[in-house]
């Protein structure tokens, strides 16, 4: 496996990937997996979903940590960094757990997603560090003007579309990429 460690911010934890977390995972990943699996069997996702992920981990082509409030222990989401080349590229992936995001709201108002943009940087940083990265980048689901809009605002730059690029519930979507270089990180 990849070299994982704890990430600590000011308000959270990022613990490296244990198998353990599964279950949490996939809770987090219903949706996803629902959208890439054509099978409709839910156990039969599941099961072909971790067995991607630890097919990733194991194979040294991801890091993942799972997003922990410091006091309250409260798991937020996971961010992920996957398809690692070393001095090459990686994919960056966060998942935002909406019922952790809940309870962090009632204990530190409305800070929206105020976790995420605390521990995305920290993360991207890591891997540009640690794996000597020249490039950071993801594809998002067009429609998810969410999720564009937040990894515009680390400094990602739009870099194209893949018309058609994916189905969801069976039609064709597209995928927005973004990605940011080692240089313009460094600016930003």
């Amino acid at each position: 496996m990849l070299n994982t460690q704890l990430l600590i911010t000011e308000s959270l934890h990022l613990i490296p990937y244990k198998r353990e977390f599964d279950d949490y995972i996939m809770r987090l990943h219903n949706d996803a997996a629902r959208t890439t699996y054509d099978d409709n069997d839910p156990v039969k996702q599941k099961k072909q979903y971790i067995n991607y992920i630890h097919n990733l981990i194991d194979n040294n082509s991801a890091v993942m940590w799972l997003i922990r409030h410091r006091n309250f222990k409260i798991p937020l989401g996971i961010v992920y960094l996957t398809d690692i080349i070393p001095g090459i590229m990686a994919n960056f992936h966060p998942v935002i757990d909406r019922e952790g995001y809940k309870v962090y709201i009632q204990l530190n108002g409305n800070a929206k997603f105020r976790f995420m943009r605390e521990a995305a940087p920290v993360v991207i940083s890591y891997g540009f560090r640690t794996f000597d990265l020249q490039r950071i980048g993801g594809s998002f689901f067009s429609i998810n003007k969410f999720a564009i809009s937040f990894v515009k605002k680390l400094g990602f730059r739009q870099e194209g579309i893949i018309r058609h690029g994916t189905k969801v519930n069976g039609k064709p979507e597209d995928l927005t990429i973004l990605g940011v270089t080692k240089d313009e990180w460094k600016k930003s």
